[in-house]
């Protein structure tokens, strides 16, 4: 499809924290935004800091939903938690021919977008969840590390640990959290116990602990590489072994309306997100390796700007690209329309193999 000189993005969730950060590098993408959220109040500030238009919508109105999306070509769904927005935005993309592109996490949330890929194939229009460090980085380095071992039958992918996380991307972890953790095995999604399977990786000084979590590319790297094994890891210390171990046997009490309670008070008291000058000074680092049946591996590291930094830049990326006509409809995945070079375009990324 060929580029045009008229296509408008939406963002919505704009005064969230990732939202804000997409809306003032928008510029230096050629990227003019309508800003979309809830309060006016917000809106108006916003608006009025970047020269952007706002307008104040909520997403359980279908019709104002589809009315904001009239002049759009590209909408950026940046309100978590996903599981709330992610179905009813997607089903106003595809009644206005909007392309969708979220920042979620979420592994359900992928499920249930990937259900749309044949109306949104039909709608001539992209479905694409997932297009920030979740899950832009490993999608990508996970496509790099399977071309380079193409006969590959698991592929273990692994995430630093990070000590910063915004409200919302908490509020999101909150929400998912189950005694469980989901890995593929022979192309099918299993439930495995928390705190059950460990592996090593080296992120940069040596091989570091890391506990399997239910990290999206469990859903994503399947469909991007076909590879029918797949686990995925956080880096772990002591404190977070022993957190994990308390999920895995009492993880039930979290569940309990007292403790939620609590939880959700802890919750607003952290820091929207950090400061300009904590990401500047941070970075996050992924490890893909891909095995074969014969035990060769293939292993790569990739070294990144601070998550919701990331997220910021490769978001721009993807939607700049959409504007310009590269996308493909239906249902995709990041690496799996613009494959793993996609991140030689995002500044402060750097790709290393390891022996």
């Amino acid at each position: 499809m060929t580029a045009q000189s008229n296509l408008r993005v939406a963002l919505l969730g704009a005064t969230g924290y990732t939202g804000k950060l997409i809306t003032d590098a928008a510029a230096s993408y050629g990227i003019s935004l309508m800003l979309l959220g809830r309060s006016q109040q917000k809106l108006r500030a916003l608006s009025d800091r970047v020269g952007y238009p706002f307008q104040t919508v909520s997403v359980s109105s279908e019709s104002a939903l589809q009315e904001s999306l009239r002049n759009v070509d590209v909408m950026i769904n940046a309100a978590g938690p996903f599981s709330a927005t992610a179905q009813l935005v997607v089903e106003a993309c595809l009644a206005t021919n909007t392309h969708y592109l979220d920042l979620t996490g979420e592994i359900p949330v992928f499920d249930t977008l990937f259900s749309y890929h044949k109306q949104a194939n039909k709608q001539g229009i992209m479905v694409m969840p997932g297009v920030g460090f979740a899950v832009v980085a490993s999608d990508c380095l996970a496509a790099y590390v399977a071309s380079q071992l193409p006969d590959a039958m698991m592929l273990n992918i692994g995430v630093s640990r990070s000590d910063i996380f915004s409200r919302g991307s908490a509020r999101t972890m909150l929400e998912l959290f189950d005694n469980g953790v989901l890995v593929r095995r022979n192309g099918m999604l299993e439930k495995i116990p928390v705190a059950s399977l460990e592996h090593y990786f080296d992120f940069g000084s040596g091989r570091r602990p890391a506990l399997a979590v239910s990290w999206p590319d469990v859903f994503t790297a399947y469909h991007t590489t076909g590879i029918s094994n797949i686990s995925t890891y956080f880096e772990v210390g002591a404190m977070e072994r022993s957190a994990a171990m308390y999920g895995r046997y009492a993880g039930w009490t979290l569940k309990l309306p007292f403790a939620r309670q609590a939880m959700q008070l802890q919750l607003s008291l952290l820091p929207e997100g950090p400061s300009q000058q904590c990401r500047d000074i941070r970075h996050r680092v992924v490890v893909a390796e891909a095995v074969a049946a014969d035990g060769t591996c293939f292993r790569c590291r990739l070294t990144t700007p601070e998550a919701y930094t990331f997220s910021a830049l490769s978001t721009l990326e993807i939607a700049k690209r959409v504007i310009n006509g590269e996308y493909r409809c239906g249902f995709q995945t990041p690496a799996g329309v613009y494959g793993p070079e996609l991140l030689q375009a995002i500044p402060g990324v750097y790709r290393t193999e390891i022996s």
